[in-house]
């Protein structure tokens, strides 16, 4: 009779040793759970971030196209003016000589 308290009270130890780890469990878990959500929003927030310095750096590139095209433009136009004047001083100092 004594063998059956004995197996009834390491039975009931092994029980609420199991129910203890399953609690720890669930709390490490929950721990895990919510180191996971934290680091995924932090990721999600990296790459809105990515995404805006991208969208800037097109940005900038676009307009540095637009300002060389511009610098292009005016660069040409002035070699024209030059070219111009140094035809009209030539035909100034034509028309000078008697």
């Amino acid at each position: 009779m004594s063998f059956i308290y004995i197996t009834l009270v390491v039975i009931y130890l092994a029980i609420i040793f199991i129910v203890w780890q399953m609690g720890k469990l669930n709390k490490q878990n929950i721990v895990l759970f919510e180191r996971t959500n934290h680091q995924q929003h932090l990721i999600q927030s990296q790459e809105n971030h990515l995404k805006q310095t991208l969208q800037i750096m097109q940005d900038l590139a676009k307009k540095m196209h637009v300002q060389q095209e511009v610098l292009d433009n005016t660069s040409n136009r002035l070699t024209q003016v030059e070219f111009q004047n140094a035809e009209l001083i030539k035909i100034l100092q034509q028309n000078k000589q008697p």
